[in-house]
């Protein structure tokens, strides 16, 4: 279809992949999703909760698992560690 010389907008150049002969993967955070979650929760009036109850609130959102290994999981995915017994 001629759109006047105006590009269209459903189409897309291909995206280039990664060459995984040069590039290898150190490591995966959800440092990302935490942070935009967070901030939803700020907006939603929810950000006086303490930091813990916060993260037990939403990493089940990024993966789900008991409060224990959520606190696992937010060690290995963010570097944030809490105490088993701080979860009790």
């Amino acid at each position: 279809m001629d759109c006047g010389g105006q590009q269209n907008l459903f189409v897309q150049p291909p995206i280039e992949s990664l060459d995984l002969t040069r590039n290898s993967l150190e490591r995966v955070t959800y440092l990302f999703a935490r942070d935009a979650l967070l901030f939803c929760t700020a907006r939603c009036g929810l950000g006086l909760f303490p930091a813990l109850y916060q993260a037990l609130a939403i990493m089940p959102i990024i993966e789900a698992a008991s409060k224990l290994r959520t606190v696992q999981l937010l060690e290995q995915y963010s570097n944030i560690g809490y105490a088993e017994r701080t979860v009790y």
